[in-house]
């Protein structure tokens, strides 16, 4: 099969399960409910909430700053800052093009022109705040576990452990140069993978910093945590915050599956479905994710608003789209 009509059939595909599941979501709606639970949504909240989410966008780029720091570039939280912003608009409006990520590593990659600078930091971010992320769902999991004894606390306590050894495991090959020669010394070990090791030097030697980007992701988790919590109780329900967690954790592992559209339909439904073991009703839970849901598109939108007031199109798009495909391509 051609490569382009191979990504013209995996885009179909994934709009068939976001429309498909986005459709049995509003299907089991009650209306009346629903309207009623928009209606008393208590509006001051959702102002907390907003600026809550912005700052939890600086707190992303100060992340992103410190890993770019790892690489010897100083860059200004500032610029950062509205790269981050900037990249939002772009996985929110153009998923099926270059993305959030892809515009972040082009914009370093204009800097500098240096292939790993641009691209190895954007990846060590997501991975090293996906592992956080199930680190600190299992701590959530065992106190909600204990609380109810169900089978979602029983869930995260199982992905939150995978993923915590997980963690472990790489964290001990990045610190462990005998691991990294062994495992470049093995013939079917894949180039590219290879090529990764070779950028790992630079976080053995900054071990400092690696721990600030530590405390700086459990800092964005537990915010992260918090407003969306508030956001819960601003539709008029509550649960236990450590079950709160535990939900939010694995509905977000569940819409990093690549077989929907930015996981619209995946995280919504496994949102509604696993809250709804703690008491929280399906019009309150609905309601919380068309809510998380308009208020991100509307900080996407300060993106494109900073995008186009830049004017930051240096390149046609499409040659622009191609270098950083190129990008990821070359490093991975």
């Amino acid at each position: 099969m051609p490569k382009s009509l191979k990504k013209k059939v995996v885009l179909f595909l994934k709009v068939a399960v976001t429309l498909g599941f986005c459709g049995i979501i509003f299907a089991k709606a009650d209306w009346p409910g629903l309207w009623a639970a928009i209606r008393n949504v208590n509006r001051a909240m959702i102002a907390v909430v907003v600026v809550c989410m912005l700052l939890n966008v600086v707190i992303s780029a100060k992340k992103w700053q410190v890993l770019l720091s790892i690489h010897r570039m100083d860059v200004q939280l500032y610029d950062l800052t509205k790269y981050y912003f900037t990249g939002m608009f772009f996985g929110n409006f153009l998923p099926s093009t270059i993305g959030g990520d892809g515009y972040r590593m082009y914009k370093i990659f204009n800097i500098n022109r240096s292939m790993a600078e641009a691209v190895v930091p954007v990846v060590v971010e997501r991975l090293s705040g996906m592992a956080m992320l199930l680190f600190l769902g299992f701590l959530t999991a065992i106190i909600s576990f204990r609380i109810h004894g169900d089978m979602v606390s029983e869930a995260g306590l199982l992905f939150g452990l995978c993923g915590t050894i997980a963690a472990i495991l790489v964290t001990g090959l990045v610190f462990n140069r005998r691991v990294q020669i062994w495992i470049e010394s093995l013939s079917f070990v894949p180039a590219r993978v290879k090529n990764i090791l070779g950028y790992l030097d630079g976080y053995r030697r900054n071990r400092l910093l690696l721990l600030q980007c530590v405390a700086i992701s459990i800092l964005f988790y537990l915010f992260l945590f918090a407003y969306r919590y508030l956001l819960l109780v601003a539709v008029g329900e509550t649960c236990s915050f450590s079950s709160f967690a535990v939900v939010t954790m694995l509905s977000t592992v569940i819409a990093s599956l690549p077989i929907s559209i930015n996981g619209i339909g995946l995280m919504d439904g496994s949102f509604i479905y696993l809250i709804s073991s703690f008491g929280v009703g399906y019009e309150a839970a609905f309601t919380f994710m068309l809510l998380q849901r308009a208020l991100t598109t509307a900080i996407s939108l300060v993106g494109g608003l900073i995008y186009l007031k830049n004017k930051e199109v240096l390149k046609t798009p499409d040659s622009r789209d191609e270098e950083i495909r190129q990008l990821k391509e070359t490093v991975f």
